[in-house]
Order: C-alpha cells, then structure tokens, then sequence
C-alpha cells in the first residue's frame, strides 16, 4: 500500500486523502493503474510487486556495503541525490525501503487477463533478482 501511495500521493493532493480510500475496489483500480504504469515504463519485477499479496514482511533494511557501492556509482543514483538536494537523511530512506523490498517475499496475483482466472503466475513467488529491483526501484523513486 505504500508503494501504491508513493505513486498516487500527488494526485490525490496529500496522504491523508490516500489513505481514506475503504473501498477495495477502488484500491484494486489503482493497483491495476500501477501496474500497467509500471509496466509501460519497461520495468519487469517492480509492477508484479506492486500488485502482488505480500507473504512476508521482512525487518531488515539495511543493504550490504558491496552492493550500495555498487549503485552509488550509477547515474540513477546520481539522479536521486541531485533529486533530493543530497539529503543524506532521504537517501537513507531509499535505502531502507529498497532493503526492506528485496528482503521481502510477493506472491504474484494477475489481474490484466481477467478471462482466465487463475492465471498461470497466480501464486508464483516474484523473482528478487537484486540487480533489477535496485535499479527499478531507484527509478520509480525518481519519478515519482
């Protein structure tokens, strides 16, 4: 719902009107909207996390030396920090929401093909190549 809102926030006006959203049917429409978003931008694991059913929540946000390293010499992340002014407190944020994603696990649930129901991803774990979920996740925070 988080990453639903992150999305949505601006066009809802602020938070709080996000989040009184009880309908669920409503919430389903954004998600499908997400997805498809998401999809349209060329990303491949990030809209099958977004629409997905969470099976478990993971505590840990801290990402290894190695791979912030690794991302801190992308220009997705220079793009970030030129983003937020280099407000170390926010990228620390980034950080920790990327972290708490990739330690997560999603079980895919397909709602573009609603003539076959369940689809044949139905129930699938979706796949946390790290690589791709670093880089997906960067770009949907920069664009949003």
């Amino acid at each position: 719902m988080q990453l639903i809102g992150y999305m949505f926030y601006k066009d809802f006006g602020d938070a709080n009107s996000f989040m009184s959203i009880r309908n669920g049917t409503d919430y389903i429409k954004l998600i499908i909207c997400a997805k498809r978003i998401l999809k349209g931008l060329g990303m491949v694991i990030l809209p099958y996390i977004m629409s997905s059913k969470v099976t478990r929540t993971a505590t840990r946000k801290i990402i290894s030396k190695k791979d912030t390293t690794k991302y801190e010499r992308s220009q997705l992340y220079e793009d970030l920090k030129r983003k937020y002014n280099n407000d170390e407190h926010i990228i620390a944020k980034v950080w920790e929401l990327i972290g708490m994603v990739i330690s997560s696990s999603f079980e895919i649930i397909d709602y573009d093909d609603v003539n076959k129901c369940p689809t044949e991803y139905d129930g699938i774990l979706v796949p946390m190549i790290n690589d791709i979920v670093y880089e997906e996740m960067l770009f949907f925070i920069i664009q949003i």
